[in-house]
């Protein structure tokens, strides 16, 4: 259904790289969203109200929430196609984030309410529930639309890589499991003439709790700031090293101000022997094919000596023990500093907090080991947190 109507209402649809038609995508299954759970809400309302469910009324609460959920993804997706200004020289894409914790502290307010609710009506029981065919059929219905749109946010949201579709989706899969529950309280009454309706609802709100508050850890770990995944980074560092004059890459650090907005610095080697204007034109050409993939590049370039046997052996050395320490971690900018009478080898040693936390004297130890491969040069080691 989703390719059929993007084929209708979406211009250039298999762009996924344009801003404009990721926002379409996303904008496009939440009005599919928006209209099915308004119409199974409300036939869940009418119908738990007139049966006397409260299970089913706290189902349809749930579903009639799920529409200012739509509208306020809807809202996040149009913001964060915005064009940067003076003011938000990065964009406007962490408004998909920030719709996302909206979205779930709506969850999570609506899901405090039904708990409420749900007590009071377990403290204070009304009375018996009347069963018949039309609740039964409408929560059969109520299981496969949801079902079918979680199905679809999950699928629209991987395609888009959007946090809010996905929470939906997950959001979708607990509204799946609510008619079913409510359902099941309908024949134990029909069958045993137990009530546990009330017991259902709390079941449902309590299930809806933990859905906002895992959806809100989703949504601020991004804005916080994460790591990028390592597919990423091996993606970018491959592509840094399609240019046969980089010798190796490190410092890479990359800024995510949403989907399609990417800020990259990193140090790029080249052989110490090249020309730094041919160095120059190299770096702009890598920072122009970036630009064509939406991805902001900003370069340090570092000569490294490549004819000295001696810091080539110490280099794979001292890369070979921080491996065996950490797979992350690597020593670069080996560079000898003659002064004096003595000469210095100095270098760089990435490596992530926790590990360096776990080998405090990391630093002494690197130092042995490279003065026992080369008593003719001292070492100077700087620690660097690695950030990838």
């Amino acid at each position: 259904m989703i390719n059929y109507l993007a084929t209708k209402f979406i211009k250039n649809k298999e762009n996924l790289q344009d801003p404009v038609v990721r926002s379409q995508y996303g904008i496009l299954c939440m009005i599919i969203d928006l209209t099915v759970c308004l119409l199974l809400g409300m036939a869940k309302m009418i119908v738990g109200f007139v049966i006397g469910s409260i299970a089913m009324v706290s189902s349809a609460f749930s579903d009639l929430s799920d529409t200012i959920i739509n509208l306020v993804t809807i809202a996040g997706l149009k913001i964060a196609v915005r064009r940067n200004s003076d003011t938000h020289p990065f964009g406007f894409g962490r408004a998909e984030y920030i719709a996302g914790l909206i979205v779930s502290f709506i969850i999570f307010g609506i899901g405090l309410q039904l708990v409420f609710e749900s007590v009071q009506n377990i403290l204070q029981p009304e009375e018996g529930i009347d069963v018949s065919w039309g609740p039964i059929i409408l929560l059969i219905v109520d299981m496969i639309g949801c079902f079918y749109l979680s199905i679809l946010d999950r699928k629209v949201g991987k395609l888009i890589n959007s946090i809010p579709l996905l929470i939906s989706s997950k959001k979708s899969i607990y509204d799946t499991v609510t008619p079913f529950a409510v359902l099941i309280g309908l024949v134990v009454y029909a069958v045993f003439g137990i009530n546990i309706d009330n017991y259902i609802g709390l079941g449902i709100a309590l299930m809806i709790l933990y859905s906002g508050y895992t959806s809100a850890m989703e949504s601020i770990s991004p804005l916080i700031g994460t790591i990028p995944t390592p597919e990423f980074v091996q993606q970018i560092r491959e592509k840094l090293l399609q240019y046969p004059q980089v010798k190796g890459i490190h410092e890479l650090v990359i800024h995510n101000y949403g989907d399609n907005r990417c800020f990259i610095s990193a140090h790029v080697e080249f052989p110490s022997t090249m020309q730094k204007e041919q160095v120059q034109q190299i770096v702009s050409d890598m920072e122009q094919d970036f630009m064509f993939e939406k991805m902001y590049l900003v370069l340090h370039t570092d000569y490294v000596v490549m004819s000295n046997p001696e810091i080539n052996e110490i280099r794979e050395i001292v890369n070979a023990a921080l491996k065996m320490i950490d797979p992350k971690a690597y020593a670069c900018d080996f560079y000898p500093l003659p002064v004096n009478n003595d000469v210095y080898l100095s270098f760089n040693i990435h490596i992530t907090r926790s590990t360096l936390e776990a080998h405090p004297n990391i630093r002494e130890d690197i130092s042995k080991l490279a003065r026992r491969q080369s008593k003719n040069q001292i070492p100077i080691i700087v620690i660097k947190e690695l950030f990838e």
